[in-house]
């Protein structure tokens, strides 16, 4: 391998599905993030600067997604025309665009979103952003001891652990929740 990767930045994000108040998704989403950051900081060593939560509170984006991908979904064509307006004016709305899919949908199809396809959007996300760089420019970068401490530089060659992420059918509510369950695999070296 000609190539090692830096390691630019990595987001630790938590979402929330639409159901209970806006405030409340927002700090739930936000343990989530919480959660699965700190668990992560068990096995790695990343230094801050590379390191950040978000918040997605309520995942308007990912219900829609769900919803157009799930072909079982009853009424899919309708309700991803209204889900599409009531996202678009969330903002502009003085009627909470949760009740309002409570109100558009028939019974048959919130039952099926909130066994379905709600318990899917209370997740976290992992997004690692980083670059190539060439052996011989990275060799030189620590040759003359211009590798700052700071930087995460990773040889895709040679692992350390592989972290792989199991959902979770439910959370109690009391805990702090986190929808996944990592395991961690170590790789033989």
């Amino acid at each position: 391998n000609d190539s090692v990767y830096r390691i630019k930045s990595i987001t630790y994000s938590g979402a929330a599905s639409p159901e209970g108040n806006i405030p409340f998704n927002e700090r739930l989403a936000m343990l989530r993030a919480r959660s699965l950051f700190s668990y992560i900081s068990n096995y790695t060593v990343l230094p801050d600067s590379v390191q950040s939560l978000k918040s997605l509170g309520r995942d308007w984006s990912g219900l829609i997604r769900l919803v157009q991908q799930d072909s079982n979904f009853p009424q899919r064509e309708y309700l991803l025309r209204e889900l599409d307006v009531i996202v678009k004016n969330a903002n502009s709305s003085t009627e909470d665009p949760f009740v309002q899919i409570q109100r558009i949908s028939s019974k048959e199809a919130y039952g099926y979103m909130y066994n379905n396809i709600f318990p899917l959007l209370r997740a976290t996300h992992i997004d690692v952003s980083f670059e190539k760089i060439s052996k011989s420019d990275y060799d030189s970068l620590n040759a003359n001891k211009r590798v700052l401490e700071d930087v995460v530089f990773v040889d895709v060659e040679k692992p350390v652990a592989v972290i792989e992420l199991a959902p979770v059918d439910t959370v109690p509510i009391d805990t702090v929740p986190i929808d996944t369950i990592p395991e961690v695999i170590p790789v033989d070296t």
